[in-house]
């Protein structure tokens, strides 16, 4: 009957150790599952940002990447008109200047 017992105590030793295994198993998968959430959230979270950023094209909006380009273009065609006017009224100040000084050499004739 020895062999028996010994049989019977190596199953429940190899029963023991599949039970462990099996606690082990589902701790494994459990973390497995865990991480995947995470990915797929962390994966969410990257195509929204991507939409935010680029066109998206799904919304056909602009993203905050072409808007500022836009902004760009808008601001320097802006610095360029200043420039522009500003030339404007110094070449104005200059003409009416000269022609003021003009007048005031020939009244200076005048008066005399």
């Amino acid at each position: 009957m020895s062999g028996k017992e010994t049989t019977k105590e190596l199953i429940e030793q190899i029963l023991l150790q599949q039970e462990s295994r099996n606690k082990s198993d589902k701790l494994i998968s459990s973390n497995i599952a865990i991480i995947i959430e995470k990915q797929e959230q962390q994966i969410a979270f990257n195509q929204k940002i991507s939409s935010l950023l680029f066109n998206d094209s799904d919304t056909s909006r602009d993203g905050y990447i072409a808007n500022q380009d836009d902004l760009n273009k808008r601001v320097l065609l802006l610095e360029t008109k200043n420039k522009i006017t500003a030339g404007k009224i110094g070449i104005s100040v200059i003409i009416l200047s000269g022609i003021g000084t003009f007048f005031f050499w020939l009244t200076s004739f005048v008066w005399k």
